[in-house]
Parts: C-alpha cells; structure tokens; sequence
C-alpha cells in the first residue's frame, strides 16, 4: 500500500474500507509480530490485545470477556501463541 493512499486525521491514521493495524513491539513465543486486534492462545484462554485510551498504553484482555483487563501484556505475549487477527478468525468462522 502506498503511504500517501493513508489520510492522517489527528494523528489517526485512515483508508477507506481498510482497517489499519498497528505493531505492538511485542513478539509472541515463537518470535511472530504482535498487532493490534491480534488473538493469543495462553494454555487453554485466547486473549485480545488492543490500545488502551485510559492507560495510553497496549492492553491484553480475555477474548470472551473484554471487561476483564490483564495488566502484563507482555509476560502474556512471551508465554503466549499467536492465532491470527480477530477480524480475519472472525471471517473464518
């Protein structure tokens, strides 16, 4: 994708019909990038991470409880497994 296709809006980045995802600085176990809306696998719970407005920060929280937010993002991503992105498992399903 072309850099200059992408609208800043108040330092939000925009495409139409796109979502854009930003990178974490996180990687998982095996060393895979961490992006926002990405789904981990930790021992049988999947989690989402997302950016956290209150914090100004990533946070990581259940996927079936978005409620319940973890606090150690990146202890959960080191010890954790990638799946995918929720939007493309959500289009599998």
């Amino acid at each position: 994708m072309r850099l200059n296709s992408i609208d800043n809006i108040r330092g939000e980045l925009i495409k139409k019909e796109h979502i854009l995802l930003q990178f974490t600085g996180l990687y998982d176990q095996d060393g895979e990038e961490l992006y926002d809306m990405d789904v981990l696998l930790k021992g049988s719970e999947k989690f989402i991470i997302y950016w956290n407005d209150n914090a100004s920060g990533w946070s990581i929280a259940l996927l079936d409880n978005p409620m319940q937010t973890l606090s150690n993002l990146k202890e959960t991503a080191l010890l954790g497994r990638k799946l995918g992105n929720y939007f493309e498992l959500r289009r599998d399903k």
